[in-house]
């Protein structure tokens, strides 16, 4: 059923992520059964903002299209990405499925946040958020994206930071490629090389899932993944567990 946001929140939301210095965008796991993947995209264009998957930990399905030049990988994966930001806004995420207790909070304290969610239980649950806001994803950016519309945020920041985002895309795709020629001629085969086989020959509307749990990290990048008709819907499980990947694309399917 639907679930819209509260308007409140979506003017309060909007007004974090048109006056931020760095917003970032997490894609969560509900963009996969609800959709909002491009609205999250318009949102990142007009903000000059990246959008992450989900922490490699949470075993999240990539929800956003994984070759968009905003498109910027695992949440906090590059220990060398800035840590600047300023606002963060996890839709339709956990915030976070970890492996265990971290040294330092995963988002820092003094970042404003918005969390989205349909799981109320998971809104404030481990961190504090300046905006929750229960609502099915795809509706609250989609109601998201309308007000920023209306009021779009000074098109001076959003250039640099625009340009920014999308050199740190480049590079992080040209490194994958990098990595993959490296070990291209492994024997057994690489992981790396196996996914861009892979890659090159499924079907462009293919559902793809991975159970590869340790693998995941380095195989999700290769897939081109673009989340909604016709493009190819990622699937994986948040446990963690082996077993589930042939019960689970029949089911996907």
């Amino acid at each position: 059923e639907a679930l819209y946001p509260d308007p409140d929140a979506v003017v309060r939301a909007a007004d974090l992520l048109r006056s931020a210095q760095f917003p970032v965008i997490v894609s969560g796991r509900e963009v996969n059964p609800y959709g909002g993947a491009e609205s999250l995209g318009e949102i990142a264009e007009l903000l000059g903002a990246p959008v992450f998957s989900d922490l490699f930990a949470s075993h999240s399905p990539v929800t956003f299209p994984s070759f968009h030049p905003h498109f910027s990988g695992f949440f906090a994966e590059d220990e060398k990405y800035p840590k600047d930001y300023d606002v963060f806004w996890s839709a339709g995420g956990t915030m976070f499925t970890a492996a265990g207790a971290t040294a330092e909070p995963i988002v820092p304290r003094t970042v404003k946040v918005i969390h989205t969610s349909i799981d109320s239980s998971e809104l404030g649950r481990t961190y504090p958020a300046d905006v929750p806001m229960m609502a099915r994803v795809d509706l609250a950016a989609k109601a998201v994206l309308d007000e920023l519309r209306r009021r779009p945020p000074a098109a001076s920041a959003v250039a640099d930071r625009r340009r920014a985002t999308e050199r740190y895309a480049r590079e992080r795709r040209q490194a994958l490629d990098d990595q993959a020629r490296r070990v291209w001629n492994a024997s057994p085969i690489s992981i790396e090389r196996l996914s861009s086989e892979l890659n090159r020959v499924i079907d462009p509307g293919a559902i793809v899932v991975t159970e590869l749990i340790s693998e995941e990290q380095a195989s999700d990048p290769y897939f081109e993944l673009n989340h909604g008709a016709p493009g190819r819907r990622h699937f994986t499980t948040g446990g963690g567990c082996l077993g589930w990947g042939v019960a689970n694309a029949i089911g996907a399917k």
